[in-house]
């Protein structure tokens, strides 16, 4: 998770400082950097994919548990598996449209700094595995709460 953690801190730090160089250069010296909005966009999307991982490994992302809360035992176990292999589904839809995706801008390139499209869109694809690989874990977790009597 230190490499999302610091991915995710690169990326931001490099937006603020970008921003920031971008509003002195055009209140100081009516000039900017062209490219400085087109970077701050791709280094806000790395920032908030990144991010999700470690919100996703911390459990500290949002989420609406009123019925989680209530419920006790098997019950509750069941629907925290059920609720896992929906969130499984749902990133094997991601990840498969986000190759669809970078497939389909192979060739391109962004538009104010011309760098290759893949390498800016690809944030969807490692996001979308490691939240897979994680998930993964979960349902081991899951399954194996099966087996003993603790609670998760």
């Amino acid at each position: 998770m230190r490499f999302f953690s610091v991915l995710s801190v690169i990326a931001f730090s490099a937006m603020v400082v970008l921003i920031f160089m971008n509003a002195v250069l055009r209140y100081v010296f009516n000039s900017g950097i062209t490219q400085a909005e087109e970077l701050c966009r791709y280094f806000f999307v790395w920032t908030c994919f990144m991010g999700s991982v470690v919100a996703y490994k911390e459990n500290s992302h949002v989420c609406i548990d009123f019925l989680e809360k209530h419920l006790k035992g098997i019950s509750r176990k069941i629907l925290l598996l059920l609720q896992d292999i929906v969130i499984l589904l749902i990133l094997a839809v991601i990840l498969y449209g986000g190759i669809k995706y970078t497939i389909g801008v192979s060739s391109a390139l962004s538009p104010a700094c011309k760098l290759p499209m893949p390498v800016l869109t690809s944030a969807l694809m490692i996001a979308a595995v490691a939240l897979i690989f994680l998930t993964f874990d979960r349902i081991g977790q899951h399954m194996k709460s099966f087996f003993k009597k603790e609670e998760l």
